[in-house]
């Protein structure tokens, strides 16, 4: 039978033992006493309904069979922490950062609700965190149709989340150059998490939500390689005056390239996973050469020049002359464009079928 206690004299001198067993802490307010348990070892200890988990650490603390059922937990360190069948169910986290945290044997987060906090470098042993526990982000900043699920996405939620409490690591670097540091690599950060989730729901079965995090992993590619610092070093090793400058310049180049490479196969293909835009991409296609042909032959109606377009584009013959070589060029190119996207357009199908 677990040990109720509400009172901080009582649960300061447990806090004493290296472990606490048995305890029924539903009831304690750790607003008015703020606990460290950080590098405890936590067995059958219940937080179950307790709304006044805030600024507690639970860094480096081993939790075994513990319950935060329906609790509320704010700003709360689990950096480091070994969770091992303990029940999360109902949950709601807001700025908690889990770095490094390893999540073993069977722990619940069943419709728990986890919003604005870290996930870096978290390692699930089993399926236990599903899409649908990811909560949308409250952006303070630009409001787009771009939907935000972690703080990373969004500076002004990402400035919020470090403003709650320090982190100081083993460097000895304070915690505005950490928090500057984690800035220009805070997109990096969001697309590891992503494709970290990716791979796990894909290993699963849960198909959906692996191709939903892939996506967002990708868009947060993009993102980074648009917007983040090109660091000095890169370039000062072998180049000195205008050649440094220069290779700064060329580095960022590349970089805006390979983001609009990015955008483009977002934007066309859908990254390969998206059948409606590869179908309305291939439509674009006949559309945009339809009424090229139909500008350039006079004498052809709009609807034949739809259907020549259709027949260039999936490599058919027609009857018509296309009189000039720029018009038989583009037709050429429409057509190698068109094999490609029908390449895309049957992988994207088997793809749907496998996963269905």
């Amino acid at each position: 039978m677990k040990c109720e206690t509400t009172e901080f004299s009582e649960l300061k001198q447990k806090l004493e033992a290296e472990t606490l067993k048995e305890l029924d802490l539903r009831n304690f307010d750790f607003r008015k006493h703020p606990v460290d348990f950080s590098g405890k070892q936590l067995e059958n200890v219940d937080f179950s309904n307790n709304k006044t988990l805030e600024d507690i650490s639970f860094k480096k603390a081993k939790l075994i069979h513990c319950s935060f059922r329906d609790s509320k937990i704010y700003a709360c360190d689990f950096r480091y922490a070994d969770i091992m069948n303990s029940s999360f169910q109902g949950a709601k986290f807001k700025y908690v950062d889990f770095y490094r945290a390893a999540f073993r044997g069977i722990t619940v987060f069943q419709d728990a609700k986890i919003e604005s906090s870290s996930l870096n470098y978290v390692s699930f042993e089993t399926f236990s965190i599903t899409r649908d526990n990811l909560q949308e982000v409250k952006s303070r900043g630009f409001v787009g149709s771009q939907k935000h699920y972690l703080p990373q996405e969004d500076e002004g939620v990402w400035r919020d989340f470090w403003g709650k409490w320090k982190r100081i690591d083993s460097l000895g670097k304070d915690k505005s150059d950490k928090q500057k540091e984690s800035l220009d690599l805070r997109y990096k950060e969001a697309e590891k998490i992503y494709r970290q989730l990716s791979a796990l729901w894909e290993s699963k079965g849960y198909s959906r939500d692996a191709e939903w995090a892939y996506l967002q992993a990708k868009r947060m590619e993009r993102k980074y390689l648009w917007h983040a610092k090109i660091p000095a070093k890169k370039c000062k090793q072998n180049n000195e005056g205008e050649a440094f400058y220069v290779c700064l310049w060329l580095e960022k180049l590349m970089r805006r390239f390979k983001a609009c490479l990015n955008f483009m196969a977002d934007m066309f293909l859908g990254y390969g996973v998206s059948l409606p835009k590869v179908i309305l991409s291939y439509l674009v296609l006949i559309i945009i050469f339809g009424f090229v042909y139909n500008h350039k032959l006079d004498e052809a109606s709009l609807g034949t020049c739809m259907k020549l377009s259709m027949s260039k584009t999936i490599g058919a013959s027609h009857s018509i002359d296309l009189k000039n070589t720029s018009l038989e060029i583009l037709s050429f190119l429409q057509t190698g464009l068109g094999m490609l996207l029908t390449g895309f357009l049957g992988f994207v199908v088997a793809n749907k079928i496998r996963k269905s």
